[in-house]
């Protein structure tokens, strides 16, 4: 849908005449890069249930089975502190079809973006005058141009890891994403940073946000160079669905707006830029428009929040505009200065990418999410760094264009193929236990389906987070790692983190507090005891003993039992 929208963007008439004739190269380099992602995560069975992909399955699950607005599935009372639009969409999936598995509409939405995300990229190229070379480069600059020669950390790694040569490079490669990814994304904010195509092989919203950055952006372009209605309605649909699927996509559309604004405001002051006050009042009058109309929306999933977002410079922020930008920053950016006065929209792009970059480099998000102002950054500068290459290749000849070839491929092709053979190898080596079920946990899940009310709340010592997925269930706490990202009170998430830590252990009794806050809580809880785990600590034997105070054994077989806590005080 998102690839459709932005097809038919209104263009300047001029532009529109010069692009006769270019075909179907945006459809083709589309349908290639969301060919490569269907056929890893259509042919790898690992990659949907892995990393943030089991918390996207969870939440959709918790509102097919609870409704809006949902409770955090791992944080048991807590109102979700996150944007939930595009879970809303994965459950009409359900809802049509009940037996369908939560993993086909997230998968789904992935491949729509990763196709959407392509066209946009070679249609903001063809908005800048490329023609079909321009924009197959585009499309190249967009998912391949990450992190240039980061391949070389794996090569460092041959010499100084664990183990040395042939060997060290396999055992990184060959081993599932993680290991390769964050070697090749040494000295940036995230893994991610090492290949685009992460955004696609993860089950999150942000690879549907990506998309619709694209379509954000050409827009901005179409309603700053002409502020009618129907370039206002388009820019308003634009900023709307990106708040409701990603809303840190829609923020960063106001953000580099707002920028716009007090930069034209300033330009307006002479007289050859006076044409920039007719588009002043229209563009606050749009962005307001969305904002009062979004506005439930955005109160229900961040009001509550602590920290979202504090002013900070991070030297991995500097590593991540400087490695993985090697390639797009410098020539996407030097190519929209040559011709800012030349094309139109190329001003206006490097204002957007100014304020990108400031935003990237001085602001802080948990769990080190402003890698996301690069992730947007980058994806504005592929198509004029995609035309900075066409145009060097065309200024050479000979020998010196086959240099300008050879110093390409050998700086990204290594890159890609060894992020793209990482993730085909992925088998969740690296996933905690509850990642690799033994049998009789996956029937005790089902169990807990059929057998516990839509409220119970699950928890185990391991912290384990299938429960929301295999059996549509809350856990109390989902653990360090989660603790920080949807910035909750902290004294909410250590009450919840007490609880987990002593009814995990089967206390009894717990300690005051964690009774008080049971009795807040006022839901069924249940303990999980999983016996790969627990038979060596002595607490299986604890969970099978006939007379266990303050717990009630509800059900058991050879690799799981599951207890009740009674609610003694």
């Amino acid at each position: 849908a998102a690839g459709l929208i932005a097809a038919f963007v209104p263009r300047p008439p001029a532009e529109a005449a010069e692009g006769a004739g270019v075909g179907a190269t945006p459809w083709l380099a589309a349908l290639l890069w969301t060919a490569l992602t269907a056929a890893l995560l259509f042919g790898n069975a690992w990659l949907a249930p892995r990393s943030d992909g089991w918390f996207h399955a969870a939440v959709t699950l918790q509102m097919a089975e609870r409704g809006v607005p949902p409770e955090d599935p791992y944080f048991a009372g807590l109102r979700l502190l996150y944007f939930w639009g595009y879970h809303a969409w994965a459950v009409l999936w359900l809802a049509i079809a009940p037996s369908l598995g939560v993993w086909a509409p997230l998968i789904v939405l992935n491949l729509t973006g990763a196709f959407a995300v392509v066209l946009g990229a070679c249609l903001i190229a063809r908005r800048l005058g490329a023609d079909r070379a321009g924009m197959w480069a585009a499309a190249g600059a967009a998912t391949l141009g990450y992190a240039p020669f980061s391949w070389a950390w794996i090569v460092v790694r041959a010499f100084t890891g664990e183990v040395q040569g042939w060997d060290e490079i396999r055992r990184l490669v060959a081993m599932g994403a993680t290991p390769a990814l964050q070697i090749m994304g040494t000295w940036t904010l995230h893994s991610s940073m090492a290949f685009f195509g992460d955004k696609y092989l993860v089950l999150t919203p942000f690879a549907l946000g990506l998309a619709q950055w694209t379509l954000l952006l050409l827009a901005l372009l179409d309603f700053t160079a002409r502020p009618g209605r129907r370039e206002g309605v388009a820019l308003g649909m634009a900023f709307a669905a990106a708040l409701f699927i990603h809303s840190v996509v829609g923020w960063s559309a106001a953000l580099i707006a707002g920028g716009w604004w007090w930069w034209a405001l300033w330009r307006s002051r002479h007289p050859g830029e006076r044409g920039h006050r007719r588009v002043l009042l229209p563009l606050i009058a749009v962005f307001a428009a969305v904002a009062v109309l979004m506005s439930p929306y955005l109160a229900v999933t961040t009001l509550g929040k602590q920290k979202a977002m504090a002013p900070g410079f991070s030297p991995l922020a500097i590593g991540t505009w400087l490695l993985s930008g090697l390639l797009l920053v410098p020539a996407g950016m030097g190519w929209l200065w040559r011709m800012r006065a030349r094309v139109p929209g190329a001003r206006d792009l490097l204002v957007f990418a100014v304020l990108l970059t400031a935003a990237g480099l001085s602001l802080w998000l948990p769990g080190n999410n402003q890698s996301k102002f690069f992730n947007l950054l980058f994806l504005l500068l592929a198509a004029p760094a995609g035309l900075a290459v066409v145009a060097i290749r065309r200024r050479t000849r000979g020998m010196a264009r086959r240099l300008v070839d050879l110093t390409l491929a050998i700086a990204v092709v290594p890159t890609v193929v060894m992020s793209i053979w990482a993730f085909a190898t992925e088998r969740a080596q690296f996933g905690t236990g509850w990642e690799h079920p033994q049998p009789g946990e996956l029937e005790g899940m089902r169990w807990v389906a059929l057998h516990t009310a839509a409220d119970a709340v699950f928890l185990d010592a391991d912290l384990s987070l299938d429960i929301p997925v295999r059996a549509g269930r809350t856990v109390m706490s989902g653990g360090e790692r989660w603790e920080q990202n949807w910035c909750y009170p902290l004294p909410a998430l250590a009450d919840r983190r007490h609880a987990a830590r002593e009814l995990g252990m089967l206390l009894d009794p717990p300690s005051p507090e964690v009774r008080a806050f049971l009795r807040t809580l006022g839901r069924p809880v249940f303990v999980t005891v999983r016996r790969r785990t627990a038979e060596a600590t002595g607490l299986w034997a604890r969970a099978l003993a006939s007379a266990h105070p303050g717990y009630t054994l509800v059900y058991r077989n050879p690799d799981l039992a599951i207890l009740r806590w009674e609610g003694r005080n």
